[in-house]
């Protein structure tokens, strides 16, 4: 039979809308309160050496368990005890109070008779003391002494016939008050309290009030800081439970202030920005106009966690190019990671780019890195690895104001979005812990930094986000150790960080008078770079354009379907996805397609849109009418850069599957059919008629008709071959050729013609290696670039 504290225990379960599994042996499983339903983590079981049950919980403590369905250890015992729930005490008979008063008489009785020997008997030894010459007085006065040291109880007053009166109650403001009650009084007299914009409790002390104190932030919080201060006033620590209660209270408190926003290391105002330097003292740098200092206070709220670490105090009259040696990149990338820093302490709410270090072993990317953290957001762990999930990438870029990610390998899809929306905002919804309703936020944006040997290819959502920058190999007759790099960073970050802010402000100073004419995906950092180039007279806007057309160029070409519409110089119009996927699948004739090719329209579809920004960079005109059709379906215009400018952007033409037998055939071109011309292939829609080149119309010609060639794969049809070959590259070089009037063609065209005599081209690619790569020059090929670096490992 169920004892009353299984029935209990049962009940309250059901109660929180757990199920449970009872058993015939009197034993049961259960669902834990906050978990799925088929969790089956509690045990219950009767007890052996108490009346009452055994809870065992694999998910989480019992305590916690019991917490969440309203009971506590006391429940688990067919009588409750100790600080659970009391029995009421039953009154008692009218034989037991009769027994109690004849007691209670006797006791007087008793006592009386025990007072009356004693008197007596004291009497008899004070008169044989003092003699017969005593007075009565004198002998009442020794015995009285001598009942009194041998009797403790002697000096207590008689027992009355009626009890006293209990004596009148203490004031309120002389009673004791509990340790929790203390512990709310104390953090009351020192400390603000308030609440953050996600819903977070905090105080803040009112010798700092800009550094906030979270009331459950480990050795940072204000849980610590009020133990500390109860021990140092009390010498005694205060309990667990004391706190638990006191902090319960608190937060009901600061539950009732006007949400305010929380700043990790960086904060901006209209006028001004501020930068929390971690110290015990509250110190803070504000850049405004034009200029920066230290003070002692702020009007926002910083927050610090574990890994804000202190800043050390900057040095007036430090030089920028002392920052070279530690960081030894090439000068025309200075200007893009100058930027970099400057944005990353002073604009808040913006997107930041990713920063990334790419070079081959043993070009101190680690080294690199670890001193880009040091200038930005110091911290304990400025190196950390890639994360397992996008989870723990949140909890992981939650705590500091700079997320570096060090040696990656590669980056995944997950990884990579998570990247995007860390630089432009990302956050993170999941249910509380032992709740069924309530809510964890977290959000945040952030400065990252990545470095690795090769990330292979680059999404585009992340490459138009980057701000590559390259370093060089280390001859092994420069390398430092560890230890000597250490102390002479050690020396150099004071002045390093000074110069850094002198830019900073001045950057600061001019960025409202930045106007862009064209800006690229990440408009605020062009306006910061923009700004930079104007303060040092560099020309990294154009260095962070170039470089992005590159970053384009290498996520294009990872993708087999995207690169077979260039290498065909595919043209649609109006045709749908499935239809583009038919056209360039008939490319490959007998062959099979690669193991990553799309396998419906849906994932063609998603590969267009998602490659089209970087097509549109290349001179590639590609579009979708959203459906807005007589067929109701999506249908895509897609039309390759003109012929003068292909040869810097389209990849080399594979070789024409189908043999030059099969492309002999002449004859009409029905709507709907493959056109070849100059190695290009073109698709019309069948519903508009035949379109000649660039959107011409002509009649429609009859769908019957056959044709001549009964060779061609059927859905494919051969109308004309003006030319069949694998033509090159074209290349910019004068003369003929293209030129600065040509049409499509902007400066960078004219500088590139300019240098055309004098360039080296790269053996894989036929691009022209340009003339900061040294190095690339002497090997031949780009160096950072996927697809160069795989073809070079293939003919190796």
């Amino acid at each position: 039979m169920p004892s009353p504290a299984y029935d209990r225990i049962i009940d309250a379960l059901h109660a929180a809308g757990c199920r449970v599994f009872e058993k015939s042996n009197g034993t049961a499983t259960a669902q834990a309160p906050g978990h799925s339903s088929a969790d089956r983590s509690i045990t219950l079981a009767p007890a052996d050496t108490y009346a009452g049950i055994v809870i065992a919980s694999h998910a989480d403590p019992i305590e916690n368990v019991l917490n969440a369905l309203g009971l506590t250890f006391a429940d688990l015992h067919d009588e409750p005890r100790g600080h659970g729930r009391r029995p009421e005490p039953t009154p008692p008979t009218p034989d037991q109070i009769e027994r109690i008063r004849k007691r209670d008489e006797m006791k007087q009785v008793h006592e009386q008779e025990r007072r009356r020997e004693l008197d007596e008997a004291t009497r008899i030894a004070a008169a044989a003391q003092l003699g017969d010459d005593a007075t009565p007085e004198q002998v009442g006065a020794l015995a009285s002494v001598i009942a009194t040291a041998s009797d403790p109880v002697a000096d207590t007053p008689p027992i009355a016939d009626e009890p006293p009166a209990d004596p009148e109650p203490p004031a309120d403001d002389q009673r004791q008050k509990s340790v929790a009650t203390r512990l709310v009084e104390l953090a009351l007299d020192d400390y603000q309290l308030g609440l953050s914009d996600d819903e977070e409790p905090f105080g803040t002390s009112k010798t700092t009030p800009h550094i906030a104190m979270m009331l459950r932030g480990g050795r940072t919080g204000l849980r610590a800081e009020l133990a500390r201060k109860f021990f140092a006033l009390n010498g005694s620590a205060a309990p667990a439970q004391a706190l638990a209660d006191s902090l319960t209270v608190l937060e009901g408190m600061a539950a009732l202030e006007d949400p305010t926003r929380l700043y990790l290391r960086v904060a901006e105002t209209d006028d001004a920005v501020y930068i929390d330097c971690g110290d015990v003292d509250g110190t803070v740098i504000r850049i405004a106009d034009g200029a920066w200092e230290l003070i002692d206070h702020a009007p926002v709220t910083f927050t610090r966690t574990k890994l804000t670490a202190m800043y050390p105090r900057p040095e007036r009259g430090g030089d920028l190019a002392e920052l070279w040696d530690f960081i030894p990149i090439a000068e025309q990338d200075r200007p893009v990671l100058l930027a970099v820093l400057v944005q990353a302490l002073t604009q808040v709410d913006v997107a930041h780019p990713v920063l990334a270090y790419l070079a081959e072993q043993g070009s101190a990317k680690s080294s690199t890195t670890r001193i880009t953290v040091d200038l930005l957001d110091p911290s304990p762990v400025p190196l950390r690895q890639a994360p397992r999930d996008a989870d723990s990438w949140v909890t992981a870029a939650a705590g500091s104001w700079v997320v570096a990610l060090d040696n990656l390998s590669g980056l995944p899809a997950w990884l990579s979005d998570s990247l995007c929306r860390a630089s432009t905002g990302d956050g993170n919804v999941k249910r509380a812990l032992y709740s069924d309703s309530g809510l964890s936020v977290v959000k945040f944006r952030r400065c990252v930094i990545i470095n690795g040997i090769d990330l292979g290819a680059l999404r585009g959502d992340l490459g138009e986000r980057l701000a590559l920058v390259d370093l060089p190999r280390i001859p092994k007759n420069k390398r430092r150790n560890e230890k000597e790099l250490n102390l002479a960073w050690s020396d150099a970050r004071p002045r390093i960080h000074g110069a850094l802010l002198d830019l900073a402000a001045r950057v600061h100073q001019t960025l409202p008078t930045i106007d862009l004419d064209e800006a690229p995906r990440m408009a605020d950092f062009a306006r910061v770079l923009a700004a930079v180039d104007q303060v040092l007279c560099t020309e990294g806007l154009t260095r962070y354009s170039d470089r992005a057309e590159r970053i384009a160029e290498d996520s294009l070409s990872a993708d087999d379907f995207i690169g077979r519409i260039r290498s065909s110089h595919y043209e649609a119009d109006g045709r749908t996805s499935a239809e583009v996927l038919a056209d360039i699948r008939g490319t490959f004739g007998d062959e099979k397609p690669p193991r990553d090719w799309p396998k419906n329209s849906r994932a063609v579809t998603t590969l267009l849109r998602r490659h089209a920004p970087a097509l549109r960079a290349i001179g590639w005109i590609i579009d979708d009418d959203g459906g807005r059709n007589h067929r109701k379906i999506t249908e895509w215009t897609i039309t390759p850069p003109p012929p003068e400018s292909r040869g810097k952007s389209d990849p080399r033409a594979p070789q024409d599957p189908q043999t030059a037998s099969d492309l002999r055939g002449h004859g009409e071109n029905p709507a709907g059919q493959t056109r070849v011309s100059d190695n290009a292939v073109t698709r019309t829609d069948p519903h508009r008629g035949l379109r000649g080149s660039r959107g011409n119309p002509s009649p429609a010609p009859d769908p019957h008709q056959k044709s001549a060639n009964q060779q061609v794969r059927p859905g494919l049809r051969v109308t004309r071959v003006t030319r069949v070959t694998n033509t090159p590259l074209l290349q910019l070089r004068p003369p003929g050729g293209l030129t600065p009037d040509s049409p499509g063609q902007t400066d960078r065209v004219a500088r590139a013609l300019a240098n055309a005599r004098q360039s080296v081209d790269c053996r894989h690619c036929g691009e022209p290696i340009p003339e900061y790569a040294p190095t690339d020059r002497a090997a031949g090929y780009h160096s950072d670039r996927a697809a160069c670096i795989q073809a070079e490992k293939r003919t190796a």
